[in-house]
């Protein structure tokens, strides 16, 4: 599981924080848990070290949604959607794990309210990722 987003960037980091609920949830013992920040491509050997059967990205995406709503995006709708602010396109990043024999992979997406520079998430998105979990 890749969690991505900026720290600095309130909402962005929505990615990151929705993994690391995800940890604390102690739900997938058996899963290895990368946060990439904006340079997934800077994990790539960590996370064909795992040897994942998938690999689950986790960001802040506008969808269109209410702030603070999760939704799958289908791996087709990924560079339409826009996973928000890294260096490389995340699909660059799926087609070298593809090459590594990585198959499978899945996009999770939490709707921000606001990009703007700040520390910490909006209280609509904070609250929908509380939510996601009950």
């Amino acid at each position: 599981m890749v969690g991505l987003g900026n720290s600095y960037r309130s909402d962005d980091n929505a990615g990151q924080v929705l993994l690391k609920n995800i940890i604390g949830k102690n739900i997938f013992t058996q899963s290895t848990f990368v946060f990439a920040g904006t340079t997934p491509e800077n994990c790539l050997a960590e996370i064909v070290a795992a040897e994942p059967e998938i690999v689950i990205f986790f960001d802040a995406v506008e969808m269109g949604l209410t702030p603070g709503e999760i939704r799958e995006i289908p791996p087709d709708q990924v560079e339409t959607k826009g996973f928000s602010t890294h260096s490389y396109s995340i699909k660059l990043v799926e087609n070298y794990l593809k090459n590594e024999n990585i198959k499978l992979f899945m996009y999770i997406g939490v709707e921000p309210e606001t990009m703007a520079v700040g520390e910490g998430l909006s209280e609509k998105v904070r609250k929908g990722i509380q939510e996601f979990f009950n």
